[in-house]
């Protein structure tokens, strides 16, 4: 196996009870040795453990050509830049592309001048050189975190697999679940969720490095929904005893700082009252939606609009008089994201200290944004 890595990162775990996506893996690996192609877009939430699959997949890929680029947010605006980074190693055989193709793939990548080429043509280019490249030994191309690569290069990929028949190539992407890009709609794909039960129970025992209390243990993956990251950083978090004592109170696990501005990544570009009804809402054990609309009216908060705005960023659910999060682990960041002080002066805060149902106004002052609270 060749593995020509760009900016690929290796998970730090390996890969535990996963035989559903194992499975899909080898089916494409063997569709690309019988001399045909695939690909697979690998979807879930951040931190349950896409990055660990796809690297399995690299492993598993004897006897291929490997090409293994991560996205970055910060690139998502510059045109071609993953497409070019993936192909990198194939671009010695650019001069046995057809003119036209060759031209187009060469502005797109920089490597000429001329007017913004066609985005189709370009996708034709990329297709053909990696039809050219397997032709001697089949082709594995993976992007991680596919949902921060820029536009142009995401429609290329998605032109590129489209077309992708017997040219022995195969295209892993990984996505968050709430992102992506349109031109990876409608692809062949799996959702990774959490762990089974026994394997995140293992996966937290052996972070925590002591015997966990069973009430601990059910609290941990019941919060974190049994997501490998969340897990591992629950366990090196805290301690046995530590878990013991959470395992009974009423607010949600601090995950660590990695998760947490992973989930609040939207927060900051909501409306200042959707910001606080969140917290409001997190803050509400019950869930009742109209203990949250009653404090969110104390607060001075047009609860009508910060629950539709809310709702529309993905962030929780209303349905039946109730209200939830999306995953256990955006309640968490939401709580843990501001102050100890902002969220005691919440009354929210105050009910659970009371230990009673209800909540009421936060503080007007206090601002939900990554890495702007640390709580343990």
């Amino acid at each position: 196996m060749t593995v020509m890595q760009g900016r690929w990162r290796r998970p730090e775990r390996p890969l535990l009870d996963r035989g559903a996506e194992r499975a899909a893996i080898d089916e494409l690996h063997g569709a690309v040795r019988r001399g045909f192609s695939g690909v697979l877009v690998l979807r879930g939430d951040s931190g349950v453990g896409k990055t660990t699959v796809a690297a399995d997949a690299i492993d598993a890929a004897s006897g291929f050509q490997v090409s293994a680029i991560t996205g970055v947010e910060s690139e998502i605006n510059l045109e071609y830049t993953a497409v070019h980074q993936l192909l990198v190693p194939f671009l010695p055989l650019i001069g046995d592309l057809p003119g036209p193709q060759r031209q187009a793939i060469g502005v797109a990548f920089g490597l000429e001048a001329g007017p913004s080429p066609d985005s189709f043509l370009v996708g034709l280019a990329c297709l053909t050189l990696l039809s050219r490249a397997a032709a001697d030994q089949p082709v594995l191309c993976v992007v991680g975190d596919a949902h921060w690569i820029d536009a142009e290069s995401a429609r290329v990929l998605g032109c590129v697999v489209r077309r992708l028949y017997a040219d022995r190539v195969g295209v892993i992407l990984t996505v968050d679940g709430s992102t992506g890009s349109p031109a990876f709609e409608q692809l062949p794909a799996i959702e990774i969720g959490g762990l089974p039960d026994d394997a995140a129970a293992e996966l937290l025992r052996s972070v925590v490095g002591a015997p966990l209390d069973p009430q601990a243990v059910d609290r941990a993956l019941a919060d974190t929904e049994r997501n490998p990251l969340a897990l591992v950083e629950v366990g090196s978090q805290f301690t046995a005893e530590e878990l013991a004592e959470r395992a009974y109170q009423l607010e949600p696990i601090p995950v660590g700082q990695r998760l947490k501005d992973r989930h609040l990544r939207r927060v900051p570009s909501l409306p200042t009252d959707a910001q606080e009804f969140l917290l409001l809402a997190a803050a509400e054990v019950s869930g009742d939606l109209g203990l949250v609309r009653r404090a969110a009216a104390e607060a001075g908060i047009d609860a009508d609009a910060a629950e539709k705005a809310a709702e529309s960023a993905g962030l929780i659910e209303v349905s039946g008089g109730f209200v939830r999060f999306r995953h256990p682990l955006k309640r968490a960041a939401v709580y843990h994201g501001v102050t100890d002080a902002d969220r005691r002066r919440s009354p929210g805060g105050r009910s659970q200290r009371a230990r009673q149902p209800g909540c009421s106004a936060p503080s007007r002052r206090q601002s939900l944004r990554p890495g702007r609270a640390r709580s343990r």
